[in-house]
């Protein structure tokens, strides 16, 4: 090779790692999130979701992997960020221990926590509505490969839901706590069933978990009895501690993130580790969880809930009003508690009102599922489910909710 050959091939190396270095130094230490919103043509209603993009995210690089993440019952896009979701993939991606992938966050609203299965079914705006908005805004994956979905609780349910009724589309489908249920769904449509029916299914990777004290735990067993009934290789962990709450799904965020980004990890072997530039913080305007305690209130406020199996999502202001009152509601049951609180507020609740003992009141609901009670929040439990007031959350509408 003559000599200006090689100087050529050098000067052309030296200016290549030029470039890659001015990319490396330029680029955030932290991923970012933002919140994106669409029109739901089904709903007829804007709707949300939160996307975190890896550091040093290249909008026209090779499309990244993308993992569809649900929130739990009565939470929103932020769930899987308040878990500490960025905390364990910023560090895991920048050392080269996960691959780069983007996270894509739905907000089901009130529509994913009802068992609605027509066109307008949480399933069905997620995929014909909400998935080609992120693929149209943000540089992710089109095919089954680069694709995973998982969720939590009843976004666990979803997430399985839609898996299995559209295998070609995901390559693993995680469900953390997810709540299973023989009665929730139709046969064509309940993950339970499918789970024995649907075509496809054997090249995919499942995952399952739950705590020692998780009262989903009867549904999931289900789940996995099923599969192994069928032969299908899944994950299934019993930890040993945990209940059903954020406390759990928090301690075992990375085992998540690890096991949906397994499929991508070859890939990520063969490319180099990325370097570490200066810290860039991230801001994010995911709105606060709806399970909070009201502030700038002088006076407790009591929630309308059912037991978590319920069927119910929401309650008509009429008949909230109807107690608030003094009115009878065959629905109703207080515990003795409650009552004594109810009345010290100023309450005149009907003589009729059920009353039942302290202590009782998860069990009652969860065997009468058409029954609701009203709690403060420091009572409402893991095992019960927030009711809407006209399909709008109690605390945006605290000025005119009565309890």
């Amino acid at each position: 090779m003559s000599r200006l050959g090689l100087a050529t091939i050098i000067t052309v190396l030296l200016l290549s790692l030029s470039s890659t270095q001015s990319h490396a130094q330029s680029c955030d230490q932290s991923g970012t999130v933002q919140r994106q919103q669409y029109q739901s043509y089904l709903l007829g209603q804007e709707m949300y979701y939160s996307v975190y993009l890896p550091p040093c995210y290249d909008a026209s690089a090779e499309a990244y992997p993308v993992a569809y993440l649900m929130h739990g019952s009565n939470d929103d896009d932020g769930h899987w960020l308040r878990l500490g979701l960025q905390a364990e993939l910023d560090p895991a991606i920048l050392s080269g221990e996960l691959p780069p992938f983007v996270v894509v966050m739905p907000f089901g609203n009130v529509i994913a926590n009802r068992n609605r299965f027509d066109a307008s079914s949480w399933g069905n705006i997620f995929l014909q509505e909400l998935m080609p908005d992120a693929e149209t805004h943000f540089n992710i994956a089109r095919t089954q490969a680069g694709r995973v979905i998982g969720g939590i609780s009843r976004g666990g349910f979803w997430a399985y839901q839609i898996d299995f009724r559209h295998p070609t589309l995901f390559s693993a489908v995680g469900g953390h706590s997810a709540f299973f249920d023989l009665y929730h769904a139709p046969e064509d449509q309940n993950p339970l069933d499918l789970a024995l029916s649907a075509n496809g299914l054997e090249s995919m990777r499942l995952w399952l978990d739950y705590g020692a004290d998780d009262f989903a735990a009867p549904g999931l067993d289900i789940m996995h009895q099923r599969l192994e009934e069928r032969g299908l290789e899944h994950t299934f962990m019993q930890y040993a501690e945990g209940q059903h709450n954020n406390a759990y799904w928090s301690a075992h965020m990375g085992e998540y993130l690890h096991f949906y980004a397994a499929g991508w990890q070859q890939e990520t072997q063969e490319q180099s580790t990325p370097t570490q530039p200066a810290f860039s913080g991230f801001a994010t305007n995911t709105p606060i969880a709806p399970i909070a305690t009201p502030e700038g209130s002088n006076r407790e406020t009591f929630f309308p809930v059912v037991g978590f199996p319920s069927l119910q999502t929401s309650i008509s202001s009429a008949e909230v009003q109807t107690v608030a009152q003094g009115e009878y509601d065959e629905r109703l049951v207080l515990d003795h508690m409650t009552q004594a609180a109810l009345q010290l507020a100023g309450f005149d609740l009907h003589p009729n009102t059920l009353i039942i003992q302290d202590g009782d009141m998860r069990e009652y609901l969860w065997g009468n599922r058409e029954h609701y009670s009203l709690l403060p929040m420091e009572q409402i439990t893991p095992q019960m489910r927030l009711l809407f007031v006209d399909d709008v959350p109690v605390l945006d509408q605290l000025a005119t909710y009565p309890f």
